[in-house]
C-alpha cells in the first residue's frame, strides 16, 4: 500500500501539473493511475508467489530491487520529459520525438541552461536515491514474505486469480473506450505519436471526405485565365508576438533590418492580424490553407494544392522537424515539389535557421516566376539554436526553481533575442532573393503561427488558451 502511494503521489503530481497549467481534465489522470496501478501489481505478483520462494532471498531481492528502481525511474524521467514537452513544443511527449532528438541531447540541456555532466550526475544522484529506497523497501518486503511464510494459510494462491481479474476487467474497459485511451493518457500519446495534439481538432478534420458543406475544392477547378505568375514567398516565425517587434514600436529594437525597411516605404504592415489557434500544428495549416480552426478538413486544401493548378513549384523550407511532430508533414498534402525540414539532416540540430540558408544557397531558381517558397524559421522559439552573436540581453538563463523553469526576465530577454536572431535570418534571406534576381518581382509575406507568454498571467511559452499574447502576430508585407 506504501509503495502504491507514492506511485500515486508521482503520477498525481505530474499529470495534475500539466492538467492545471494547460487545461486538461481528470479523466487524463484516472486512466493513468489505473496503468500505474496495473503495473505495479504485475511487478509484485511473482515476488509473493510460494514457488518463488525457491530462489535464494539475496538474489529476490536484488532482482526486486533492480526491476522496481528501474520502472520507477523510469516513469520520473517520462514525467519530466511530458511536462518540458509541454514547455517546449506546447505538446506532449512521444517516443517518435524522442528519437529524432536524440543526437541532439546536449543542445536540449544547453537551451535550459545545462551541460551534459550536470545532467549526468542530476540524474544518476536521482537514480541512486531511488535505488536506496527501494532496497531499503526491499528489506521491508522480505521480512512480510517470511512472515508469511510461516502462517497456515496460503494467500500467496490468491495473487493469480486477482491479477488475472483485474487484466480482465482492464481490457473489457479498455475495448470499449480505446479511442478515449489514445487521445489521452499520456503513456498511449507517447507511443502513438500524432494524437496528444490532434486531440484539440474539431470533429471530422480528419476524415477522408470534407465536412458537410464545405465548397468544391479548388483543385478540382480549372484555373483562373489571365493570371500573371510572380514569385511568391511566405515566411512564418514560430511564436513570433509582433508587439514584441521594433518594427511595431517595442521597447527594445528587436527588428532593426524589418524597422529599416518599413521606414522606408518598402514594407507594409498590418496592425490588427491574429493567428487561429496557440499552436504551431494548427497555425501553419490555418495560414496555408486560408481557415479557421474549426472549417479544416482533410486534406486542408492549401495555398500549394492552388498554384499547383497554376505550374507553380512548391518548395517547403521549414526548420524545426515538422516530419516527427504529431505527423504534421502529412496534413501539408502532397502538392510540394521540395520539402526540407529539420529531419532530413539527422546530424544537425533541427531547430537551426543556419539550415534554411544553407538549403536556399543550393536552391534550383529556374522558372523563378513559377515559385512559391514557404519557409518556417524557430529562432523565436525556445527550443530554436541561438547564435551567441545575437545574445544581446542578459541574462538569458536564469532559473526560477518554484516554477520549474525560466525566471521571467531571462526568458523575455531570451525571448528578444531569438527574435532579434530571426531578424537577422530574414535580411540574409532577402539578401539571397535580391541577389538571384527575385526581390523585386516577389510578393514576400512575413506573419507567426502564433504568440507567445512572456509571463502574462504568470505563463510563459505557448498552447493556452487565445489570449491576446498568444493570438496577435506580425503581418508584414
Amino acid at each position: 500500500m506504501k509503495l502504491t502511494l507514492v506511485w500515486f503521489l508521482q503520477a498525481t503530481a505530474a499529470i495534475g501539473y500539466v492538467n492545471y497549467t494547460y487545461d486538461g481534465y481528470f479523466m487524463r489522470l484516472f486512466m493513468h493511475w489505473i496503468i500505474v496501478c496495473l503495473l505495479l501489481i504485475v511487478l509484485m505478483m511473482p515476488f509473493d508467489l510460494k514457488s518463488f520462494k525457491i530462489i535464494p532471498s539475496v538474489v529476490r531481492r536484488i532482482t526486486l530491487v533492480v526491476i522496481l528502481s528501474f520502472v520507477h525511474y523510469f516513469l520520473l524521467c517520462f514525467y519530466v520529459m511530458t511536462i518540458l514537452g509541454y514547455k517546449s513544443w506546447s505538446g506532449p511527449f512521444t517516443f517518435e520525438l524522442l528519437s529524432a532528438y536524440s543526437g541532439h541531447i546536449d543542445v536540449l540541456l544547453n537551451i535550459y541552461g545545462l551541460s551534459v555532466e550536470a545532467a549526468i550526475i542530476i540524474f544518476s544522484f536521482i537514480w541512486l536515491l531511488i535505488f536506496a529506497g527501494y532496497y531499503y523497501y526491499s528489506g521491508v518486503a522480505a521480512e512480510e514474505f517470511a512472515a508469511n511464510e510461516n502462517e497456515a494459510t496460503q494467500p500467496h494462491s490468491r495473487w493469480p486469480v486477482l491479477v488475472l481479474f483485474l487484466v480482465m476487467i482492464f481490457a473489457i474497459v479498455y475495448s470499449n473506450s480505446y479511442k478515449s485511451w489514445q487521445m489521452s493518457e499520456p503513456l498511449h500519446i507517447a507511443w502513438l505519436n500524432g494524437h496528444g495534439c490532434l486531440r484539440q481538432a474539431p470533429q471530422g478534420i480528419f476524415n477522408k471526405r470534407p465536412l458537410s458543406g464545405e465548397k468544391q475544392s479548388p483543385t478540382s477547378a480549372e484555373p483562373y485565365e489571365g493570371i500573371t505568375p510572380r514569385p511568391l514567398v511566405l515566411i512564418t516565425v514560430d511564436a513570433l508576438r509582433g508587439d514584441q517587434m521594433g518594427v511595431y514600436g517595442a521597447p527594445r529594437e528587436t527588428t532593426p533590418f524589418l524597422s529599416h525597411l518599413w521606414r522606408g516605404g518598402k514594407l507594409h504592415r498590418i496592425d490588427n492580424a491574429y493567428s487561429i489557434c496557440t499552436t504551431s500544428f494548427c497555425g501553419m495549416i490555418g495560414i496555408l490553407s486560408s481557415k479557421y480552426w474549426h472549417q479544416l478538413n482533410e486534406p486542408p486544401v492549401n495555398l500549394a494544392d492552388v498554384l499547383k493548378k497554376y505550374n507553380y513549384r512548391n518548395s517547403f523550407l521549414l526548420s524545426g522537424d515538422t516530419t516527427n511532430f504529431f505527423g504534421l508533414r502529412q496534413v501539408l498534402g502532397s502538392h510540394i515539389d521540395l520539402f526540407c525540414d529539420g529531419s532530413i539532416e539527422p546530424k544537425k540540430y533541427a531547430n537551426d535557421d543556419r539550415s534554411v540558408l544553407g538549403w536556399l544557397q543550393t536552391y534550383n531558381w529556374k522558372s523563378a516566376d513559377h515559385t512559391f517558397l514557404y519557409i518556417h524559421l524557430m529562432s523565436a522559439h525556445i527550443i530554436g539554436l541561438r547564435d551567441p552573436r545575437f545574445k544581446k540581453w542578459l541574462p538569458d538563463k536564469e532559473w526560477d526553481i518554484p516554477k520549474l523553469f525560466y525566471s521571467q526576465r531571462a526568458y523575455q530577454n531570451n525571448y528578444h533575442n531569438g527574435v532579434l536572431q530571426a531578424d537577422n535570418t530574414i535580411r540574409q534571406i532577402f539578401e539571397i532573393l535580391d541577389r538571384e534576381g527575385m526581390l523585386q518581382r516577389a510578393l514576400i509575406v512575413i506573419t507567426a503561427d502564433h504568440g507567445e507568454f512572456l509571463g502574462e498571467f504568470d505563463n510563459f511559452g505557448h498552447g493556452f488558451e487565445p489570449f491576446e499574447p498568444m493570438v496577435r502576430i506580425p503581418l508584414l508585407v
